[in-house]
């Protein structure tokens, strides 16, 4: 990709069409950068990457069709974000409007659980939830400082984040799908080596850390709870 002559590497361009053809043929349907995701396929599809390794037995996608499951398991580094190990994530778009929207089924969750929406690069935050003593309560993160809020007794939440050219991103929640309340902001760090992300997270800093085989954690792995992601919808 990009503008090559023959004989050289080519040099990068900032922007070109988009590829219609394929072996000289042209496609009734253009292709499109994938990004939604409401989680009824085997697989994920190739625009989510994990933040570090993934652990093959804390996530997925058959133990409640058409949803992915999330297990929560120790981070690398207490009390620091993006050393969490459970985290989805794809690339953030710098385009003039911007919406991510999440749906997850929160009844699952274990003293001591975080999970729900994030953005990070080079700085983080997160709005989503945390379980203490058996009660989720609305959870603001930012840059590791975290602010817990009113309870939430809804089993389901909703989580959306908008943003623009500007990369100033509204973390809103809904406990109907509806409604939303704005609560925290985030500025998108662009020049970060890996852009800035968007993505799912799901972790406890309590209990049993996850270690390199899988197997033994099979066992225990709900223990420290888990949650539900019906849809992922970006536009």
């Amino acid at each position: 990709m990009g503008d090559r002559k023959d004989g050289d590497l080519g040099r990068m361009v900032w922007q070109s069409v988009m590829p219609e053809s394929e072996n000289n043929k042209v496609k009734s349907e253009k292709l499109y950068l994938q990004r939604s995701d409401d989680f009824n396929a085997s697989s994920l599809p190739p625009q989510w990457q994990w933040n570090y390794q993934p652990r093959v037995d804390k996530w997925s996608l058959t133990e409640h069709k058409g949803w992915l499951r999330l297990y929560a398991f120790q981070p690398l580094e207490a009390g620091k974000f993006l050393k969490v190990g459970n985290t989805l994530t794809q690339r953030s778009f710098r385009t003039a409007q911007n919406e991510v929207i999440v749906k997850l089924d929160i009844s699952h969750t274990a003293d001591g659980l975080h999970a729900g929406l994030c953005h990070f690069a080079a700085n983080s935050a997160s709005l989503g939830i945390v379980n203490e003593g058996g009660v989720n309560y609305l959870e603001w993160t930012d840059n590791d400082q975290r602010t817990r809020l009113q309870t939430i007794s809804s089993t389901i939440l909703y989580l959306r984040s908008t943003w623009g050219l500007d990369g100033k991103s509204q973390f809103t929640y809904s406990l109907d799908g509806d409604h939303y309340t704005s609560l925290g902001q985030y500025q998108l760090s662009w020049g970060f080596y890996r852009g800035d992300r968007i993505g799912i997270y799901c972790f406890n800093e309590q209990g049993q850390a996850c270690s390199d085989s899988a197997e033994p954690q099979k066992k225990t792995r709900g223990q420290q709870g888990y949650i539900d992601v019906d849809f992922f919808h970006y536009k």
